[in-house]
């Protein structure tokens, strides 16, 4: 069982501060504090090692006086004191990055409930970087079951048969909170910590190879902006998991048609994007110019087997947690009284009588004035406890505002990107007396646009014919534009529709029955059908014959109900 060592003299204070600075420590330290005035840490240190004791040490220092031994022992800006927490990481980043060890302040019994949690998140990410993990110890035990819920920031499993576990996401993978991760009634498999009660499942991530398998030339996925500059753009596919991200670098044309546009003003770090696929592994390539709102666009990858994508799509608000009030903490919870202290007057005889008399008023005189001033101390404290609550709330309602406006400012980024992407500036197509000649250009246009200059060699264009129905059905179908045919008729004219499961392509068949027979025409030449739009009312579809040659002749556009060749 492990425990945490308490620090109550100033001994034990500076012996703590030497062994955190010592450069040979190879354990992560917590150390909690208990705040001037009170006789209990609002910050649960039996939770802490509970949770992380197998990973870290952890220590409490009781009183004022070793407190500020400790601080005065410590480097600038790393101590901890007045009833708050630190973790101390191995190593010296600390000292020269205080963000690497944050001060956790608590105040009160909520504040210190939300404190012990941060604490063991921090304590378990820096043990993890340190190198300590479930893997390196004995005793363990293979596990499994169902994930119930998120709770605390942490995943609760409930075990195949024998009782609850639960997933810490710091031991994980770093930089992902636990709803990142884990999903209700997710199927998990690990290995188990009897003593911490703590669930291992690194061995289940899912490697970058098989995340991205399913991702084909032509397809359209959601990545992240990691870094932008003026004239390109670092996208990620997918993190760090098993092996090192995979970062794709974009330049400005294959995001803009613009080539004056500065990047900075399309995209920021975080933004979620759609991107087409237009180089696989291992020399992935993106584009993100040219693709139409209504494209389907591919499943986002989860990091763990049955677990939510690891990316959010676009425009996703995210909620605000629930906190969690002093009546629901149950038997723990603790309020703080103040008692009066009452000083006794002994009586000595008649002949102090009067000098007492005259200090008993003059006792009672102070007595009142200091009772009014606790009085007014206490109704200012008062107050200054419902304006912490108040700015509580209003940080909230902070966060949440942010929240929209970052949601607002990501969709005006996006449409400023789609004005942008359709080659930059409004262009006007030109005239031409040939309606055939017109859509043709159109689709060679689309063609140069789909493919950048270097991937135009192994992607040529068909020759292909349009049959006598084509362009009339180019001009009476409506819901469908001119660009959007082009765009697909590129797709089917390079090979590439195939690929995509969103063009839906198949053999047209005489009836509805997959026992049909295909529809042959006289000269050899079978039919073909694909999508135009996926997931919208009398959705557009696409009919046309390969000729025996292997040349292409588009038939119609034409509804989802229509079967005629």
């Amino acid at each position: 069982m492990y425990l945490s060592k308490s620090v109550a003299n100033m001994n034990g204070a500076r012996e703590l501060a030497q062994l955190i600075q010592n450069p040979r420590r190879s354990r992560t330290i917590v150390v909690a504090t208990v705040a001037g005035g009170q006789t209990l840490p609002w910050i649960d240190t039996v939770q802490i090692v509970e949770q992380a004791g197998d990973l870290v040490d952890v220590y409490l220092i009781t009183t004022t006086d070793a407190s500020w031994e400790f601080a005065k022992h410590m480097p600038e800006g790393a101590q901890v004191y007045g009833g708050a927490g630190r973790v101390y990481p191995v190593g010296e980043q600390y000292v020269v990055d205080n963000y690497a060890s944050p001060l956790r302040m608590a105040f009160n019994t909520r504040e210190g409930l939300e404190v012990t949690e941060q604490l063991i998140s921090d304590a378990l990410s820096k043990a993890f970087e340190s190198g300590h993990s479930e893997t390196a110890k004995e005793g363990l035990k293979p596990a499994g079951g169902v994930v119930k819920g998120i709770a605390a920031g942490r995943a609760l499993v409930e075990l195949d048969g024998r009782g609850y576990a639960f997933i810490a996401p710091e031991l994980t993978l770093p930089g992902f909170a636990a709803d990142e991760l884990f999903i209700a009634k997710q199927r998990v498999d690990g290995i188990l910590n009897p003593e911490t009660n703590r669930l291992d499942v690194v061995g289940s991530l899912i490697s970058q190879r098989i995340a991205l398998g399913a991702y084909a030339i032509g397809d359209v996925v959601y990545a992240l902006v990691h870094e932008v500059h003026q004239d390109s753009v670092a996208i990620s596919l997918y993190p760090q998991v098993v092996d090192k991200a995979v970062t794709v670098h974009v330049p400005r044309d294959m995001v803009t048609g613009n080539s004056l546009d500065d990047l900075r003003d399309l995209l920021a770090a975080g933004d979620v994007v759609s991107a087409r696929v237009y180089g696989i592994a291992p020399n992935w390539a993106l584009v993100l110019t040219d693709i139409d709102d209504d494209e389907p666009i591919s499943p986002i990858p989860s990091l763990l087997p049955s677990g939510p994508p690891w990316l959010k799509p676009p425009y996703v608000d995210v909620q605000e947690d629930t906190r969690i009030d002093d009546h629901d903490l149950g038997p723990n919870s603790r309020t703080v009284t103040n008692e009066p202290v009452l000083d006794q007057v002994p009586r000595q005889g008649r002949k102090l009588t009067e000098q007492l008399l005259l200090a008993i008023e003059s006792k009672t005189a102070m007595a009142t004035s200091l009772a009014e001033q606790v009085k007014s101390l206490g109704a200012h404290l008062e107050q200054a406890e419902n304006d912490r609550e108040l700015l509580r709330i209003e940080l909230q309602d902070a966060k949440r505002k942010v929240n929209m406006v970052s949601s607002d400012l990501s969709k005006l980024r996006a449409k400023l990107r789609k004005s942008k992407t359709n080659n930059g500036v409004v262009r006007e197509m030109p005239l031409f007396v040939d309606t055939e000649q017109g859509f043709r250009y159109l689709v060679l246009t689309k063609w140069a646009i789909r493919f950048p200059a270097s991937e135009q060699k192994a992607k040529p264009p068909k020759d292909f014919t349009l049959g006598p129905k084509f362009l009339e059905s180019l001009e009476s179908v409506q819901g469908i534009s001119k660009e959007k045919v082009a765009d697909v008729v590129v797709e089917i004219i390079t090979g590439i529709a195939t690929e995509l499961v969103g063009r839906e392509v198949h053999r047209l068949r005489e009836g509805a029955g997959g026992a049909d027979r295909p529809v042959v025409r006289e000269d050899g030449a079978m039919c073909w059908r694909a999508s135009l739009q996926v997931g919208t009312s009398s959705a557009r579809r696409i009919h046309y014959w390969i000729l025996q040659g292997g040349n292409i002749e588009f038939s119609r556009v034409t509804l989802h109900d229509d079967f005629a060749p």
